[in-house]
């Protein structure tokens, strides 16, 4: 996904097996282990990926997963997480990291509070019908 965004990425890690994965991070990794930084290959700005040691993020992943972006001086990030983050947890606003050549203060604006996206609906699977045979008006045939 990086590396289609443009995005280095090792060669390394692109071909790595699941063996090799699991020798280097074993059979059940911790989850902040797999965190990565990579560098766009046009621009120069950088993305970290974060994978939330917590099932469900709250404000205090976000907030601490921010106090790491702005350490390390990046804007974008990616959270890899197995359950929707929690409502407060979209209103957490983020600090600005530092700037090269510092902005004045007039220009500086928060930035937006966290937008989430919430996983695509799966419909309900149709009946099985036959091909070519379709359901009678009443119901399930």
């Amino acid at each position: 996904m990086l590396r289609d965004r443009g995005y280095e990425v090792g060669v390394e890690d692109l071909g790595m097996s699941l063996a090799t994965f699991r020798q280097t991070y074993g059979d059940a990794p911790d989850r902040a282990d797999l965190a990565l930084t990579a560098m766009h290959t046009v621009d120069e700005s950088a993305v970290q990926v974060h994978f939330p040691s917590d099932p469900r993020v709250n404000s205090q992943t976000l907030q601490r997963l921010s106090q790491i972006m702005v350490a390390a001086n990046v804007v974008h990030a990616i959270l890899v997480v197995p359950e929707l983050p929690t409502t407060q947890a979209g209103t957490v606003q983020c600090p600005r990291p530092r700037h090269r050549a510092p902005p004045s203060p007039a220009s500086v604006a928060p930035l937006p509070p966290l937008r989430v996206i919430p996983p695509p609906q799966v419909p309900p699977s149709a009946p099985n019908h036959p091909p070519g045979r379709q359901a009678a008006p009443g119901g399930d045939a």
